[in-house]
């Protein structure tokens, strides 16, 4: 399970710095704290998401 979480920080941290290395390209600008935080509120989002879904299953088995 630990090493589930550093493969998901460490996806949500490459993702972050490929979009910061095209926002930087386009703009000259480099946002990667605000991309990295965007990023990283979206997954926890959806992952807060998909585990209260998967969580409700179980609990109501149909009979």
């Amino acid at each position: 399970m630990f090493i589930s979480l550093l493969v998901l920080l460490y996806a949500i941290l490459m993702v972050a710095v490929g979009l910061n290395e095209i926002y930087c390209r386009t703009t000259g600008n480099s946002a990667f704290l605000l991309i990295f935080l965007f990023i990283l509120a979206g997954c926890l989002t959806l992952l807060a998401l998909f585990w209260r879904l998967t969580g409700r299953q179980n609990r109501n088995p149909r009979r």
